[in-house]
């Protein structure tokens, strides 16, 4: 009885698992319609160069008066208070983004403020304009991919 049960058993599994494999193949890709891509094939591209290359074009366009960069963050209200010239000439706002399947920026955003909104707004409006990148690849087709960059606000002297 035990062996019948056995061998039953041993041969559903062997014909399920028979009928499985012939009807999987190797070609599929299964890509959901948001993914995102840590690691694509190829990195999108940006007017043929990477992310560094991008992080420069966006610095250049940042348009301030140079009295904004003369401030001091106050982390206890989280306010941002102008200060004189000689305590804080340097700012940093970290922006990310996601390049899609298009091309196309979207989905951009403040991870790490300065402390000044209309610094942290200025880094958004040039990371929102930017022109089209060459989108990222896997498996030869386009897929989105995110990325960060820092943009600094500096005192010119």
């Amino acid at each position: 009885m035990k062996f019948k049960f056995f061998f039953t058993i041993f041969t559903i599994l062997i014909v399920f698992s028979y009928r499985i494999s012939a009807t999987v193949e190797e070609d599929i890709i299964i890509q959901l319609p948001d993914t995102v891509y840590l690691l694509p094939d190829k990195f999108a591209e940006f007017e043929n160069g990477d992310i560094e290359k991008f992080q420069q074009y966006a610095q250049e366009r940042l348009v301030y008066i140079d009295t904004l960069v003369v401030f001091k963050k106050n982390t206890l209200s989280k306010k941002s208070e102008y200060v004189s010239e000689n305590e804080q000439t340097k700012l940093t706002t970290r922006v990310s983004f996601t390049v899609d399947k298009s091309g196309n920026v979207v989905n951009v955003k403040i991870d790490k403020s300065c402390g000044v909104s209309k610094l942290d707004l200025e880094a958004l409006r040039v990371v929102k304009n930017s022109p089209k990148w060459e989108p990222a690849k896997y498996q030869e087709n386009n897929v989105s991919q995110n990325f960060g960059i820092s943009l600094y606000f500096k005192k010119k002297k």
